[in-house]
């Protein structure tokens, strides 16, 4: 059965026909021109995971699970290292497991061309451009104290630790702003698929006038996920507030 269709025939499965969209197609690596344009983002990524366009600071991306959030992330970490040199980027992981996963991300992407060098003691990639990217823990906020960056990711955000009485999330949202204090355009990507907590809620009800907001649901990238758990977490839980919120990135209040 093709992939595309294996969701047919089950109990509400034509609702999510209008996510599925063509896989993009990867050139052949066979030449030196090739192999580079098959880590050409513009060509590799989906359309709606390309870049946003014009003077904005904030990129908000909410989405299902595995739409490609850190891929899509790390990619845009990637292209601000190599559209300007000596930049400072800082990429916020849920906790150590997860900012490693990140930096392996960024290893796996970048062309062996620009592969940027991983130092697990210092926590960060350095590029032969005088570009740096460093990790940090969403468990450790005021690791974000002090440094400067041009450029901010936080990963899975509505992920990190908060209640009412103690915040890591909003701490790290804080202190992730005042350190957007290098070069002349700062930017923060927000990449999380949503839960209903406040500071989250407060980010995205801002919107201003320079926030750009890309939504995505998981359906979007069948190609690249077991066919038979999507059957099981279709046959479990289609309809639910659950489903709604990690398969199609709905803020469920």
């Amino acid at each position: 059965m093709n992939r595309r269709n294996f969701l047919t025939g089950i109990v509400g499965v034509p609702l999510l026909s209008k996510y599925v969209v063509p896989s993009p197609v990867v050139p052949n690596a066979t030449t030196e021109s090739s192999y580079d344009a098959a880590y050409d983002w513009s060509l590799v990524g989906r359309k709606n995971q390309q870049f946003p366009v014009g003077n904005w600071d904030t990129w908000v991306i909410i989405t299902g699970r595995g739409w490609g959030k850190s891929r899509t992330s790390m990619e845009w970490v990637r292209h601000s290292i190599e559209s300007c040199a000596n930049s400072h980027i800082g990429v916020v992981g849920v906790n150590a497991r997860d900012a490693r996963f990140l930096a392996e991300t960024l290893l796996k992407i970048c062309p062996p061309s620009n592969r940027p060098v991983y130092s697990p003691v210092r926590r960060s990639l350095t590029w032969d451009n005088g570009s740096v990217v460093y990790l940090y823990s969403a468990e450790r906020p005021d690791d974000l104290r002090g440094p400067s960056h041009d450029g901010i990711v936080l990963h899975e955000l509505c992920s990190y630790q908060h209640d009412n009485e103690s915040s890591k999330m909003r701490t790290c949202i804080d202190s992730a702003r005042f350190a957007l204090r290098k070069g002349s355009n700062p930017r923060m990507v927000i990449a999380t698929t949503p839960k209903p907590v406040q500071p989250f809620l407060e980010i995205i009800k801002s919107r201003s006038s320079r926030m750009y907001i890309t939504r995505g649901t998981s359906m979007e990238n069948l190609d690249n996920m077991d066919e038979s758990t999507m059957r099981d977490l279709l046959e479990r839980y289609n309809s639910t507030k659950l489903w709604l919120q990690e398969i199609y990135g709905e803020v469920i209040l």
